[in-house]
């Protein structure tokens, strides 16, 4: 079953920071294209995990970035978020093991 899509006006809002925060990344401002990205997260409404693909997709990103950044322990938080918003709480699903994975690797886990 799929999950309810958030109000137009806020996933405009939301979209329009993501649009930033790709454009701030793509100059090579991590840091800077996340807190944007941070930014559109808090938009989403309670519970995150309620709605359709903002919750995962970002959380997703999120995990990819503080791995990037090599933040350990924020990459920890966001993968357990991720895993939450993809209803995975054992962290079974594939993608959610990619992810996990792939985060691991990036700071020297495996």
């Amino acid at each position: 079953m799929r999950k309810p899509q958030i109000d137009v006006t806020i996933r405009t809002e939301i979209d329009n920071l993501l649009e930033r925060s790709a454009k701030l990344f793509a100059s090579g401002a991590l840091q800077s294209s996340l807190s944007v990205a941070l930014e559109a997260w808090d938009l989403i409404p309670e519970p995150k995990e309620a709605w359709d693909y903002y919750g995962q997709s970002l959380s997703a990103g999120f995990v990819v970035d503080y791995a990037d950044l090599g933040d350990k322990k924020s990459c920890q938080k966001w993968v357990e978020i991720m895993a939450h918003m993809y209803d995975d709480p054992n962290h079974e699903d594939h993608y959610v093991l990619m992810q996990e994975g792939e985060a691991m690797y990036k700071l020297g886990d495996l």
